[in-house]
Formats: C-alpha cells, sequence, structure tokens
C-alpha cells in the first residue's frame, strides 16, 4: 500500500483553482445538482461592504425608485408584484398571450437568449388557462425579473424588461404573441 500527500500554498493553489474552475462552473451535473438540492449557489456572491455588484448597497430598490423607473423604462402591461405587508416590491411581471403552445416556447427561447446574454434570469413560465365564461383557453407566458440576492428589484430588473420591450416589437418576435383583446 502506497500513500501520498502533498500541500499546495499560495499561488500553486490560485493557479489550480483557476484552472479547475471551468469544469466546475459549466458542469450540467452540478447544475442539476444545485437545482435539485434547493441550496443556493455557493458561487452566487451576496452584496457586502467590498463587493456591490447593483450598486445599490445591498438593498433593493424602494416602492417610490420601482415605480419611477416604471414610468420611465418600460411599455404598458409590466405590473409591479408586492409581497403581503411590505413596502419593497419584489417582481416586475408581465404576462404574455399566444395562438399556441409551439408560439409561446419560441417566444421563451428568445426570452432566454436576452437573459443568457445580459446574464441576469428571470423566472419565465408557460401555462395553458381555461377561460370558463368564454369557454376557451389561452396559452399564457409570463415573466418575472427580480434579484434573488436583494430580496426584490436591482436596476438590472428593469433592464432586462425594458430589452424585452424592445424585442417584441421587432417582427420576428411579435409574430408570437396575440393581443389579448384580440381572443388569443
Amino acid at each position: 500500500i502506497c500513500s501520498a500527500s502533498f500541500s499546495i500554498r499560495g499561488t500553486q493553489a490560485t493557479s489550480l483553482f483557476r484552472s479547475l474552475w471551468p469544469l466546475v462552473k459549466k458542469n450540467p451535473l452540478l447544475d442539476r445538482i444545485r437545482y435539485l438540492s434547493g441550496k443556493p449557489d455557493p458561487f452566487a456572491r451576496r452584496p457586502n461592504k467590498i463587493c456591490d455588484p447593483y450598486g445599490q448597497g445591498g438593498k433593493p430598490l424602494s416602492l417610490e425608485d420601482a415605480q419611477q423607473l416604471m414610468k420611465t423604462t418600460l411599455e404598458k402591461g409590466w405590473n409591479l408584484s408586492m409581497e403581503e405587508n411590505s413596502s419593497i416590491p419584489t417582481a416586475v411581471v408581465r404576462e404574455y398571450c399566444h395562438q399556441d403552445y409551439i408560439a409561446a416556447s419560441s417566444f421563451i427561447s428568445t426570452v432566454a437568449a436576452v437573459a443568457e446574454m445580459n446574464n441576469h434570469f428571470p423566472y419565465i413560465s408557460l401555462e395553458r388557462r381555461l377561460l370558463s365564461r368564454e369557454k376557451r383557453w389561452e396559452i399564457i407566458s409570463t415573466v418575472k425579473c427580480n434579484t434573488v440576492t436583494l430580496g426584490g428589484l436591482s436596476r438590472n430588473d428593469f433592464h432586462i424588461a425594458m430589452l424585452l420591450d424592445v424585442e417584441t416589437t421587432r417582427p420576428e418576435v411579435k409574430k408570437y404573441i396575440i393581443d389579448r383583446k384580440k381572443k388569443c
């Protein structure tokens, strides 16, 4: 039986970590394990005195700031989501209506591409709702932008929502969305 031990110090440890980081960061199996465990990503950094990636001092946007950003940056259709007994908005939410499930999934692919390119990921859902009064179904996708590490909204959420507003004006994306008034 043979055993070996070694120690890594200083720059050796740093270079080893840097060489292994791409394997840890981009590993789909580890991503799946993190998702299934329900624990937060250990590599996600929370804002602190040294690192404040959102430029907000580690605090979510106030209601007044969020309402001002809603007026100046977003088109109609976006709503602020608030938790009960709280004066801090938790998300910016918009629902889109689609002709069918295929169109909705194509639209969601566009939303995913915008999120990936900006490294800020909204909650995206797709559902089929029964309108019992009208006796028909509607296909709805929901985009909910929030910053989990702040426990509310950051300016990045409004940036992503604004980019989605721009994307939905493009003809190749607009064809996936139906106005609710036209009975989707």
